[in-house]
């Protein structure tokens, strides 16, 4: 063969191999081009039997009770100018019992225009919760994939962008948020700030400005979804530094305009919380998770036991999300005990963060994956750590959402580098694959925890058993419930498993008045009125301003009052009692009817006539009330006015003619 012949086909195998090449990368392309769309179904589909759920925990904060989201479009004017709690409390500052306040208004404004829509059923929320999910899930793929190309190629760019959508679709720690409707904020900071990083890295790329102000615009939205998404704003230059090599003057000059839009959103935020009564320092509980008891109240711990029940919640985060089991909707006091620096757990906590921190610093110049992923989970969790302020918790599954970005980053390059691109033999794979489906089949399974109050309830109490807030839950639930029981002795055992929770839960915290507010409930379904008025005291000791006990105590003293009239024939206890009722709530018409009943068989009969109008002002249409009226005047012998009340009350009620008649 000649020199030019062989040429020749050196060029056309040359050109045959290229032209292999691009049709292979085009294959792989349009295959893995699919795989943000399987994503989004897989978390469709691992979240689908959460639709059914009813609304629970603090939905009724957001939604159901919330007087301007149920208000649909007409409520949007009242949804953006008050605190997010505002609508729900009906008053100024009650949004404050955690430290900072809220301002949250666009997770309440989907809720009112879904609502407006669809109807305001729970099944509506679920939908949009999942579907919202979803498209997140698909976006991480996304921004992972446009990160880790030009850092590792398109292959395995796509293999670490696949399981990390993967993963943060079917891990369980993120149940919480998709099957609980209030975790749309959680989710729409999440995903609008994803929205924003991904416009950010285009004008990085293009050195265009409209892709810089749509990231400042979905950041801001972000941001009115829940305050954490300012976190972005500052993963995402790093994210810019790290892998698109965007030098420092680079991301001062794109950063101007994201960091305009913060201050835009700060100046909103004050305008419209600055009116409402500031919160001083939080001294109960519930609401200040580093808090002592001693003697008669709480008192604030020192830092150093601060710091060390800190780190051991940090300890506990990485614990779950590498292990995700057991899961619970909640961590409030004790749950978590105050530690000291002699626990192992808080050393531990304390040194894992602190080796990730300095493994940041060591390696930061070299621009790695891994390094990136500490960093953004670190930062991600940081606001929510209670070190730069107070949250009001020590912690919960939901603080984890964006954090949890970190950590699939870190998983997925571990399995493109030692599992995907090794040596590790085909089991290693099935166990991989295994973990998948496990992770899995736990969310699936804690999707139907979330179904109602009762489950949620009932089924986390045996998790947070050191919680005084879910054994108070737990308890309130359950007394909720057994109304609705039949059977005396399922009903029983209901109120007697409740009170059990509650006294636990006053045991853990001595102060909780709503816990003494229940107590004092279940012992009235066991007709135990004194000891129901006892607790009602304690309520009203540690809360003098609790409406509800004040109600019910005044309730109890006109049930002792009945009984003692009614059954024991004791006039003088019945009237002591029903005096008592009519100091607490003076309005009541059934205790001011009794008072009169009491006070005319004691041989008042004038002053009887006051307390039965009492009852017939509060009640004017009451045919009762006003045949009582009219028999207490014919008692004093006024029969004119004895007659106009009789004939008024038969006209109203034709069956009370046979009273007449008696």
């Amino acid at each position: 063969m000649s020199k030019t012949k062989h040429t020749k086909v050196s060029k056309q195998v040359n050109t045959q191999i290229i032209t292999d090449n691009r049709q292979s990368s085009l294959s792989m392309r349009r295959a893995w081009s699919v795989i943000p769309y399987l994503i989004g179904i897989v978390a469709l589909l691992y979240y689908v039997n959460s639709i059914s759920g009813a609304y629970v925990m603090d939905d009724a904060i957001v939604i159901s009770e919330n007087q301007y989201t149920v208000q649909g479009f007409k409520g949007l004017k009242g949804i953006f100018g008050h605190d997010t709690f505002y609508g729900f409390f009906k008053e100024e500052g009650k949004g404050h019992l955690v430290e900072g306040g809220r301002y949250r208004p666009l997770s309440l404004a989907l809720f009112a225009v879904e609502g407006q829509i669809f109807g305001f059923y729970p099944i509506v929320f679920h939908v949009m919760n999942i579907l919202y999910f979803a498209l997140t899930c698909m976006l991480l793929f996304y921004v992972i994939k446009n990160l880790m190309r030009r850092r590792l190629g398109e292959e395995r760019a796509l293999i670490i962008a696949f399981f990390s959508a993967l993963i943060f679709a079917i891990h369980p720690i993120h149940t919480e948020v998709v099957a609980n409707i209030k975790g749309r904020d959680e989710i729409m900071a999440c995903m609008l700030g994803l929205l924003g990083m991904m416009q950010y890295l285009k004008s990085i790329e293009t050195n265009k400005l409209l892709p810089s102000i749509l990231a400042s615009c979905f950041w801001f939205l972000a941001l009115l979804a829940k305050e954490n998404g300012i976190v972005f704003i500052a993963l995402t230059p790093l994210a810019a530094w790290f892998f698109y090599d965007a030098s420092i003057r680079k991301l001062v000059k794109t950063m101007v305009l994201p960091i305009l839009m913060v201050i835009a959103y700060v100046v909103i935020r004050y305008a419209v919380l600055v009116s409402a009564p500031k919160a001083g320092p939080i001294m109960e509980l519930m609401n200040n998770p580093f808090l002592y008891w001693e003697t008669n109240g709480y008192l604030p711990v020192s830092l150093s036991i601060k710091m060390a029940t800190i780190a051991v919640t940090m300890l506990k985060y990485i614990a779950l999300l590498c292990f995700p089991h057991p899961l619970t909707s909640d961590y409030y006091p004790k749950q978590i005990a105050l530690a000291t620096w002699s626990d192992w757990k808080a050393i531990l906590g304390m040194l894992l963060y602190v080796a990730a921190i300095i493994i940041c610093i060591v390696r930061f110049k070299r621009k790695e994956v891994v390094v990136y992923g500490i960093l953004f989970y670190l930062i991600a969790l940081f606001p929510m750590s209670n070190i730069p302020f107070p949250v009001g918790t020590l912690m919960s599954e939901r603080f984890l959402f964006i954090p949890s970005i970190g950590f699939v980053l870190i998983v997925s390059w571990l399995i493109d580098r030692y599992i995907v691109k090794g040596s590790l033999n085909y089991r290693i794979n099935l166990v991989l694959v295994a973990i998948i489906l496990i992770l899995g089949i736990k969310t699936v399974a804690r999707n139907k925890d979330w179904s109602d109050n009762y489950t949620l309830f009932t089924t986390d109490v045996q998790v947070s058993d050191k919680s005084a807030k879910m054994l108070n839950a737990a308890g309130g639930v359950l007394l909720d419930s057994s109304v609705h029981v039949e059977k005396p002795e399922v009903k029983r055992e209901m109120v007697e498993r409740a009170q059990q929770y509650l006294l636990k839960a006053i045991e853990i915290h001595p102060a909780y008045a709503n816990a003494y507010l229940l107590l004092g409930n279940s012992y009235v379904y066991q007709n135990n009125y004194e000891k129901a008025l006892e607790y009602y005291q304690f309520a009203l000791k540690y809360n003098p301003d609790f409406r509800d006990a004040r109600s019910n105590m005044a309730k109890m003293y006109k049930e002792m009052g009945r009984k003692a009239g009614e059954v024991e024939g004791n006039l003088p206890k019945a009237k002591e009692m029903l005096q008592k009722s009519l100091e607490i709530d003076a309005k009541d018409p059934e205790t001011n009817r009794l008072m009169g009943v009491a006070t005319g068989m004691s041989g008042q009969a004038r002053e009887a006539i006051k307390y039965f109008q009492a009852a017939l002002d509060a009640k004017p249409d009451d045919a009762f009330y006003m045949f009582d009226l009219g028999s207490a005047y014919a008692n004093v012998g006024d029969m004119e006015k004895a007659n106009y009340y009789h004939s008024e009350a038969i006209r109203k009620d034709p069956s009370l003619q046979k009273r007449l008649n008696k």
